[in-house]
């Protein structure tokens, strides 16, 4: 650059390559920095664009080569010095945010055997007050029902949002075994 003062910088942070790999994070980066200064020709005004490359590592437990992971860089501070012979001083300070999330799957129910010798049949209806902490699935299992039978019974619009106090019709259900003939 031929002159000696800076207009104005503008710094992009751009990840190109992250890698997992013992509890640990790396990135390999740029920065796309795009200055306008002042010059010694006849406009006075001058532009330049570079890339100045980054290596970064951070250490986080727990992950593996499945895990998600967002990054976002964040400059919290630049700093640009013109020196005398032209040659640009640059300081720029980053922050990654990450974002960390690990999928697993789990079985909540291995099998489930129904037994087609039984018969459903409706045995009485309660009339329950909520407390405080009651889900529709525990009041259901509570009183042998079901949250779809609750639901429809009481005419409930979202089944996730009842209420302490609140007077529910539980339909309960008793199964008696169907009689084989041969």
């Amino acid at each position: 650059m031929y002159g000696n003062q800076i207009y104005d910088v503008e710094v992009k942070p751009v990840i190109l390559e992250r890698n997992i790999a013992n509890s640990k994070v790396m990135f390999q980066g740029e920065l796309e920095v795009k200055f306008i200064y002042a010059t010694n020709q006849t406009c006075g005004i001058g532009t330049k664009e570079m890339k100045i490359p980054f290596d970064y590592e951070m250490q986080v437990t727990n992950i593996t080569a499945n895990t998600n992971i967002s990054a976002e860089i964040e400059i919290t501070s630049q700093n640009f010095i013109v020196g005398t012979d032209g040659m640009i001083e640059a300081g720029v300070d980053l922050c990654f945010i990450l974002d960390v999330s690990n999928t697993i799957s789990i079985n909540i129910i291995d099998e489930v055997n129904i037994d087609e010798t039984r018969n459903k049949e409706i045995y009485s209806m309660v009339i329950y007050f909520v407390k405080q902490g009651d889900t529709l699935w525990n009041i259901a299992k509570k009183f042998g029902s079901t949250v779809c039978d609750i639901v429809r019974v009481n005419k409930i619009e979202d089944e996730n949002k009842i209420y302490p106090g609140q007077q529910l019709f539980i339909p309960k259900y008793v199964f008696t075994k169907r009689e084989e003939t041969a």
